[in-house]
């Protein structure tokens, strides 16, 4: 069994508990093994790997496979709890002509403020929303709108 737990220092360790029980030869149990291992390394490195799996290496955002599987998520809240959304493919059009006129590295740093900006626009609190965004090939920011509209901002 794993569990975490705060070291007196306020540290967040985990640790992974085993025990085994010892028996003579007729099978009766004399004593208890037990093992405590720490394995805080390990946690550490299967969380950067699921980050590393879910999300756009260059701009940090869901990659195309963890949008499809929080799109499908969301499809059923909205059906379950009537809750409306929007899919929107925000294409970068003709970005190549940015790499090749400015060189990769200005590109780069275009995906990812535009990766910030779409973020930060699904935050705005008037709407009483909440949004996916991920980064797909070619530059294309699939971005899903969801929420409840509030009463002044109910489609017609």
């Amino acid at each position: 069994m794993s569990a975490s737990s705060s070291t007196p220092s306020g540290h967040q360790i985990w640790v992974l508990m085993t025990a085994a029980v010892v028996r003579d030869g007729d099978g009766e149990p004399l004593y208890v093994i037990e093992q405590v291992q720490d394995i805080s390394e390990r946690k550490r490195l299967e969380n950067k790997l699921r980050v590393t799996a879910d999300h756009d290496a260059l701009t940090g955002i869901r990659n195309r496979r963890l949008f499809e599987e929080d799109l499908f998520t969301q499809v059923g809240r909205c059906q379950r709890y009537g809750e409306h959304a929007a899919l929107l493919l925000l294409d970068l059009d003709d970005f190549k002509q940015i790499n090749d006129r400015y060189g990769h590295k200005t590109g780069d740093d275009t995906l990812k403020l535009v990766a910030r900006t779409i973020k930060k626009r699904l935050r705005l609190p008037r709407i009483r929303s909440h949004g996916l965004v991920a980064m797909s090939l070619p530059p294309c920011f699939p971005t899903l709108v969801a929420g409840r509209p509030s009463s002044g901002n109910r489609a017609r």
